[in-house]
């Protein structure tokens, strides 16, 4: 604070780190240094003379307190034990124990049941019932009081104020004693509790306390030992009222009044040492001054000027201690400051993290509960095949694959020529090794045959593919299953049956987890729609939940490969699904979501109503009618 300011900053308005260097640690008190609140530093005074701290010898009174408070602890411990026994039968009495948990929450519940008792017998503006405000829940100055007692001795207090409460005060005149004894209580704790509990230890204030604390203990006592009186006693004094009736008490209603003053002086001087101190000093400045015109009229000329060439060197010194001094006080002025910060950012960190704790916590529920809907929709292989009527393991499109290969190697040396054909076309080739999606479509040119040249490829391709157990191959040989063509058919349409196909080779699978995807959510997790569209054999049906499967499947498969041989047979009766078939899964290879790499084979013998434009995801390759090769050995894919 500047020489200049006349007030004195609370301790909100300044620095917790300048509290505790200037009111905590004594041994900075005395220093030549004053807080600027304006520069927020410290600085060494401008004044030459001494600045009277209020001297306080903390360590004399503390010991003198310490053997009083341990006299009238031990007094009134010893009161108490004898009413007990003369007066144990009273059953607040008798069940009343120091070592019981005596805390201010206690005591406010005793006076709620006490005022209550007494309210008819006193009246709302009487002192009898200010005095149960002052100490109920609205006495939040007698709460800073308890919280400023000496360590421990609270519960004595406490415990002190709940036997007089809960035994004694059936008595109207003990209520008013008691209500005296309330009222010399102090109520201006105010900004001094901040000191105290932010730094506890030994100063006046405390101190004072103490002896305010003392006192109430004496006067307890001195309640104890009136109650202990015989009945007749009570009444006799009761109707003389002499001037002994509770002469004791009121003693020490006049010591606690005492203490009181004080403690309220102790206060004021707490919280405005600093302005006593510039008031101090200013009157100190005028004495000097009128001291040194004195000693101006008196003094030579020479001795003067010694006397001020000595002040100058004791100025310069002063100066320059001070300036030492500012910068300690400055220095740990920073580093407590620094604490102050960190313990506000630790605090901080602890509240994000319990937040985000928290946070995780919530979504990790909401997570819960979502696997747990979509678990009560989903299906397992078994329950799904079961409601389609689809035979897992009985299928009967298993044995397509032999047969296809033993016609292949049966058949005459250009059958196989025209399959080694298709197999060294580049686009065939690029269509294998490329590590990328893509469809192929292989064209005959030739009749109609329920086996081709480019079905015998297929199933030497599906017997290479199968060596890698990441790679998975779904085959249909529609030349071998051709549907109901026919109008009294009974069989199901040719498309419709591939499909079924299909799904029932991926509902055999082995090694696949069906209950949950590398996103932790069932495979088979199928709205009620889908369900009821592959229940009344919906095509499109189909085709939308193989691909949200297989989009999934990529997921623990390094490639997915889908042949489906000989679509010609399909294709003229069928024509609308084959196209609708053609451009779903020509979508599937280039869908920019897919998860992994899937690989289409389509081939006809003839003709297509419907072949899609060649793109970087779509080849078409298309074979001679005629193909001359001198070398008719059929060599194995590599």
């Amino acid at each position: 604070m500047s020489a200049s300011r006349q007030e004195i900053p609370l301790p909100s308005e300044q620095p917790l780190e300048v509290d505790y260097l200037q009111n905590r640690q004594y041994h900075y008190k005395n220093t030549n240094v004053t807080f600027d609140v304006e520069r927020q530093h410290f600085v060494p005074n401008p004044l030459e003379p001494d600045q009277h701290r209020l001297p306080f010898d903390s360590l004399v009174l503390s010991r003198e307190n310490e053997l009083q408070l341990a006299r009238t602890t031990s007094s009134f411990t010893k009161a108490v034990k004898e009413l007990q026994k003369r007066k144990g039968s009273e059953v607040e009495i008798g069940k009343f124990s120091f070592e019981g948990a005596h805390n201010w929450n206690e005591v406010d519940e005793i006076v709620k049941s006490a005022e209550g008792k007494y309210l008819k017998k006193d009246s709302v503006s009487g002192k009898i019932r200010a005095m149960f405000r002052k100490i109920g829940s609205n006495g939040k100055s007698l709460q800073s009081f308890v919280g400023l007692l000496p360590d421990g001795n609270y519960k004595t207090l406490c415990g002190g104020l709940t036997l007089i409460l809960s035994a004694m005060m059936r008595h109207s005149d003990i209520r008013e004693k008691i209500a005296e004894v309330m009222e010399e209580l102090p109520e201006d704790i105010g900004n001094c509790e901040e000191y105290s509990s932010i730094y506890p230890g030994q100063n006046e204030l405390r101190f004072r306390v103490e002896e305010l604390y003392i006192d109430l203990l004496s006067t307890f006592e001195e309640f104890v030992k009136w109650y202990m009186q015989g009945t007749a006693r009570h009444v006799r004094e009761s109707l003389l009222k002499n001037e002994n009736y509770g002469q004791a008490i009121d003693r020490y209603i006049l010591n606690i009044r005492k203490s009181r003053t004080l403690f309220q002086a102790a206060v004021a001087k707490f919280l405005h040492w600093r302005l006593e101190m510039v008031h101090g000093t200013v009157l100190e400045t005028k004495e000097i001054v009128r001291d040194s015109r004195s000693g101006i009229e008196k003094l030579s000329v020479q001795v003067e000027d010694a006397k001020k060439g000595a002040q100058e060197i004791g100025q310069g010194m002063i100066r320059r201690v001070s300036t030492l001094e500012a910068r300690i006080m400055n220095k740990l002025q920073e580093i407590l400051g620094d604490q102050t910060k960190n313990a506000k950012w630790q605090s901080e960190v602890e509240r994000l993290k319990e937040a985000l704790l928290q946070t995780t916590k919530e979504k990790d529920r909401e997570i819960d509960a979502l696997k747990k809907q979509i678990g009560e929709i989903s299906w397992t292989p078994e329950s799904l095949a079961d409601t389609l009527d689809l035979v897992l393991d009985c299928n009967d499109h298993i044995s397509d694959g032999g047969d296809v290969r033993n016609f292949g190697l049966n058949e005459e040396p250009q059958f196989q020529t025209r399959s080694k054909w298709i197999a060294e076309t580049s686009g065939f080739r690029n269509w294998v090794s490329s590590s990328d999606s893509g469809m192929i479509y292989i064209q005959g040119n030739g009749e109609l045959e329920p086996i081709t040249p480019a079905s015998f490829l297929s199933v030497l391709l599906e017997a290479k593919l199968l060596e890698s157990d990441e790679v998975l191959v779904l085959q249909f040989f529609c030349g071998l299953h051709g549907g109901g063509q026919l109008q009294d058919s009974d069989d199901s349409s040719g498309p419709l049956t591939m499909v079924r196909a299909l799904l029932a080779q991926i509902l055999s699978l082995d090694g696949v987890d069906w209950t949950q995807d590398a996103s932790g959510y069932p495979y088979l997790s199928l709205n009620p729609a889908d369900v009821s569209g592959l229940r009344k054999l919906s095509f499109s049906t189909h085709l939308k939940v193989i691909g949200n499967i297989l989009n999934q499947l990529q997921l623990c498969h390094k490639a997915i490969f889908i042949i489906l041989d000989g679509l010609d047979w399909y294709d003229m009766t069928w024509g609308a699904e084959i196209k609708h078939l053609t451009k779903s899964l020509l979508r599937m290879v280039s869908s920019e979501q897919a998860t992994g790499v899937l690989k289409v084979f389509l081939s006809a013998a003839t003709h297509l109503n419907y072949v899609p434009r060649a793109d970087e995801n779509f080849v078409s390759v298309e074979i001679p009618e005629e193909i001359f090769d001198e070398d008719d050995s059929f060599e194995e894919i590599d």
